[in-house]
């Protein structure tokens, strides 16, 4: 798990069990089965009504990267990129095809095997984009469903919350039922909103960084395919790479070299 993420959620549940602690109450106390029925029970219901059952079947796989990032190593990209513009240059392209490596990024693989078969420039930018726009679509699928569960939670909590009203203000005679219906007026609407701002939404948040790494990486692998089909030479691959990369270009492109 990531580092970040696994710190965060234990910041966030230690920090609020240290202020229940602290006031003097169970942490168990917290704990409601109602509650937590109107707020996970109505959200799971809403999000199968919201998307199809084959999106919500690949929900693990598709929130994995948030607990798991491995954002691409863009110095990398750029490097293994001037490698294969150096060996097309001594070699030619076509003997690109054994130089490219199991562990090399899809799109890198996708766009030097069309740029082998000589496919023309404009048809080799557009089957490469669209594979682009492509992932990055599913990510923001699965971004968009964290959003929604972080709208759709607080507003369980507050249907939550007005049935326990409904049923507090319903047994006003019997004083017992007072307790169990502010329970549940009270926990839905907090676990609603912890859910949320504690879980969803960060994840969101998470999902959204990693998806702008993924769309840079793929950009980078885009513009150094282009610039290899185009034969140009590879400083000046290197050159235009270098511009992707969040270090000085000087400082990196002399790295690039040393390493060559």
């Amino acid at each position: 798990m990531d580092l970040a993420t696994l710190a965060g959620l234990i910041v966030a549940a230690g920090c609020l069990l240290y202020a229940v602690v602290m006031a003097g109450a169970s942490p168990l106390s917290f704990f409601h089965t109602s509650s937590l029925l109107v707020v996970c029970g109505g959200t799971a219901g809403a999000l199968l009504i919201a998307h199809p059952l084959r999106q919500l079947r690949g929900w693990r796989a598709a929130v994995g990267p948030a607990f798991r990032p491995r954002p691409p190593d863009l110095e990398a990209l750029a490097e293994r990129i001037v490698r294969l513009a150096e060996s097309a240059r001594r070699e030619g392209l076509l003997q690109l095809e054994e130089r490219l490596l199991d562990d090399d990024h899809p799109t890198l693989q996708l766009g030097v095997r069309l740029a082998i078969d000589g496919t023309p420039t404009e048809v080799l930018e557009d089957i490469v984009r669209t594979e682009c726009e492509t992932a990055g679509r599913q990510q923001l699928a699965t971004r968009s469903m964290l959003e929604q569960i972080g709208r759709m939670t607080p507003a369980f909590g507050l249907v939550g919350t007005l049935l326990g009203l409904i049923i507090m203000l319903g047994k006003m005679s019997d004083p017992t039922a007072v307790g169990p219906g502010m329970a549940v007026a009270l926990m839905t609407t907090l676990y609603g909103t912890l859910v949320a701002n504690c879980l969803a939404l960060p994840l969101a948040e998470k999902l959204t960084h990693v998806h702008r790494q993924e769309q840079l990486a793929r950009e980078l692998i885009l513009r150094g395919v282009l610039a290899l089909h185009a034969g140009e030479h590879p400083r000046v691959i290197e050159q235009r790479l270098c511009a992707f990369l969040p270090e000085p270009p000087a400082a990196t492109s002399l790295r690039i070299r040393r390493a060559a």
